[in-house]
């Protein structure tokens, strides 16, 4: 895999785990994404943004069989997300609000020992076992600035996992290339998380 591209895939880990967004958008899931859906298979759509802030919009969704509580609960876990994210080497929390509802968090990521290190801070908020929203405060991402949003299904015993964002990379590199990662990547993270549950 060429450098650009492995440097590009480890800001994009760090953005997809960090938790014009506009959280549980269900209406641009056409029918058949929802037939993926039920099928247990993630969904992915990425677009170019057209106010020329990031590279990309991204719109994905997945079906997870656990409680959004279980779910949440597991997405904030530093130390278990560098067990599923590839190429994800750290996950601190820097600073956090009194009632836990705010956090700043440090992500570093490395695709190899001959690869430099990629850094993203970026300030989280949370809707307890509903939302995670995100945005950049400092790092290797140009852009940053998203949501996960969790919806129960089937009472409970399955959440309907929604993420939103708009990503800007600093590497030189086609559009059509940043995106089609972002899209691929996005896939695997949503699929991760699925399998970690599972387990």
């Amino acid at each position: 895999m060429p450098l650009a591209t492995r440097l590009m895939r480890g800001c994009f880990a760090l953005a997809l785990i960090a938790l014009p967004v506009c959280a549980g958008n269900y209406d641009s899931l056409s029918p058949d994404d929802l037939v993926q859906l039920s099928k247990g298979e993630a969904v992915v759509h990425v677009s170019e943004d057209v106010t020329g802030q990031a590279d990309a919009v991204i719109m994905a969704a997945i079906k997870i069989p656990t409680s959004p509580a279980r779910l949440f609960s597991l997405m904030l876990d530093c130390r278990r997300s560098v067990q599923y994210v590839t190429g994800l080497k750290s996950c601190k929390v820097l600073e956090a609000s009194p009632d836990g509802l705010s956090e700043i968090r440090e992500h570093r990521s490395q695709w190899g020992a001959l690869f430099p290190e990629t850094v993203s801070v970026f300030r989280a908020d949370y809707v307890l076992n509903r939302e995670i929203k995100f945005e950049r405060v400092r790092g290797d991402l140009r852009y940053l600035k998203g949501a996960w949003h969790m919806e129960p299904e089937s009472g409970g015993k399955t959440t309907r996992l929604t993420y939103e964002s708009r990503i800007g990379v600093n590497i030189l590199m086609p559009s059509l290339l940043i995106r089609s990662t972002l899209a691929d990547d996005i896939k695997k993270l949503l699929m991760a998380l699925r399998a970690e549950v599972q387990k």
